[in-house]
C-alpha cells in the first residue's frame, strides 16, 4: 500500500511543502482500530525528508470490506471544508486531497493537522469558543431551516429508533408530550461535528482542529 500511495502523492507536489523525494512514514491506530479485530481506522502520517512534522494523513481501513469508514469520512470532510473554504473558518478542518480506490486498496489523502488534544480548562475554552463560532456562521448562511413539525418528527423517530426499555421510552414521550413545539419556530439546518470529544479535537496555541 505504501507504494502505491507514494506513487498518488508523487503525482501532486503541490500537495507537498519541498522537493525532497523522500517521506517517511508514522503508522497511527484509532482507538477502535484494536477493540474488534480488524475493524477501524489506520492512520499513516506522512513526513518529509527534514521537516520535523506531517505535511499528510493518510487514512485507510485494516480490511476493505470496512471501505465505508473511509469513503463516508472523506465525503464528510468535503462537506464541512466546502462550507467555509473562502472563510477564516477553513483553517480549522484538514483539506481533502484524494480519494483512491481500486476495488482491493482504499485510502483518502488529507492535510495534516498540528497539535496536541485539549486537556486544560483554558484550552477546552478556546475550543468552545471557537466551534461556537463556526456554527454562528453556518447559521448565518443557512439556506435550511427546521420548523416546529419538523423538529416534532425528528424526536419522534429518534425515539423510535433507540429501541429504549418500555418504561423509560414512556417517561420520555411523556416529558415531550409535556412540552410541545411551537409550530411557529423555525431552527437552521447545520452541518455539526457529531462526536465532538477530546479525540476529535487537536489545540495548538488560539487555532482549533476539528478531526474526523
Amino acid at each position: 500500500m505504501i507504494d502505491i500511495i507514494t506513487n498518488v502523492i508523487r503525482q501532486h507536489p503541490e500537495w507537498l511543502a519541498t522537493s525532497e523525494p523522500k517521506l517517511s512514514w508514522l503508522k497511527v491506530s484509532t482507538p477502535s482500530s484494536g477493540a474488534a479485530g480488524k475493524i477501524g481506522k489506520v492512520l499513516l502520517l506522512v513526513f518529509e525528508a527534514g521537516v520535523s512534522q506531517p505535511t499528510l494523513c493518510v487514512k485507510t481501513v485494516r480490511a476493505y470490506s470496512d471501505k465505508e469508514l473511509i469513503i463516508r469520512n472523506y465525503h464528510n470532510l468535503e462537506g464541512a471544508y466546502a462550507s467555509i473554504k473562502d472563510t477564516k473558518f477553513r483553517e480549522m478542518f484538514a483539506r481533502p486531497l484524494g480519494l483512491y480506490d481500486d476495488g482491493a486498496t482504499i485510502f483518502s489523502i488529507e492535510s495534516a493537522c498540528i497539535g496536541a488534544i485539549p486537556v486544560t480548562q483554558e484550552q477546552l475554552g478556546v475550543v468552545l469558543e471557537r466551534y461556537t463560532a463556526w456554527q454562528t456562521h453556518l447559521a448565518s448562511q443557512a439556506k435550511q431551516v427546521l420548523g416546529g413539525e419538523d423538529l416534532s418528527a425528528m424526536i419522534n423517530a429518534v425515539l423510535g429508533s433507540l429501541d429504549l426499555p418500555y418504561d423509560v421510552e414512556k417517561v420520555v414521550r411523556s416529558y415531550v408530550e409535556a412540552h410541545p413545539i411551537s409550530p411557529q419556530i423555525q431552527i437552521p439546518k447545520l452541518l455539526q461535528h457529531g462526536d465532538l470529544t477530546p479525540d476529535n479535537v487537536l489545540v495548538s496555541g488560539n487555532q482549533v482542529f476539528l478531526l474526523d
